[in-house]
């Protein structure tokens, strides 16, 4: 069968029970690998991936649905700016479909543990199919909403991989391809 998870990842159901999350990937990465460049896109396998345009670099995580672009948009790889002064990301394929993606946190399973361990009120936390974080501190529930614009440091040595509260939001510091990356995460409380 197909369910879904706490997360709102797709899983299969095996006939004895066992489930098998499905990640969200491109729909075509070699043709997205051809676009970009081989070097500028890198599919992890958590669903983040890492792309380099001109311009900025980022890491996202693909909705598993293809549909049409918002707008007309050619083959590629667009941010596209929001009324509310956000931006959608956008992979625009050459038969006209398209996927979107939103901005999520290089190796998810890392930043849990260090989100568990930085801040050892948070008595649960799961990474969320829209590329963010449900998590339950002091009783509450809160989303993490990572954001587009990473900041990029050159690095001396290693990364200290950490997570700091700063001006009401959190800021995740981890290494990416030889550089240290700072993630702001924007913090919304749950009222269900």
């Amino acid at each position: 069968g197909l369910g879904m998870n706490n997360g709102g990842f797709y899983e299969v159901i095996s006939p004895n029970g066992r489930k098998i999350p499905l990640i969200p990937t491109a729909k075509a990465p070699v043709e997205l690998m051809n676009l970009l460049g081989e070097d500028k896109i890198t599919f992890g396998e958590q669903g983040d991936n890492f792309i380099q345009l001109e311009d900025r670099k980022t890491v996202c995580m693909f909705d598993p649905f293809v549909v049409a672009p918002p707008t007309d948009l050619e083959p590629g790889v667009h941010f596209v700016a929001q009324d509310d002064g956000t931006e959608e990301g956008w992979a625009v394929y050459a038969d006209g479909s398209a996927q979107q993606f939103r901005p999520t946190i290089p190796q998810p399973d890392k930043f849990i543990e260090q989100i568990k361990q930085d801040f050892p009120e948070v008595e649960a936390i799961y990474s969320q199919q829209d590329g963010g974080f449900e998590a339950i501190y002091a009783g509450q529930k809160y989303k993490l909403h990572p954001k587009f614009n990473m900041e990029e440091k050159p690095l001396d040595g290693t990364a200290e991989r950490k997570i700091v509260l700063n001006g009401g939001r959190l800021e995740y510091t981890t290494e990416v391809d030889s550089e240290e990356v700072i993630i702001p995460l924007e913090i919304e409380l749950v009222t269900d």
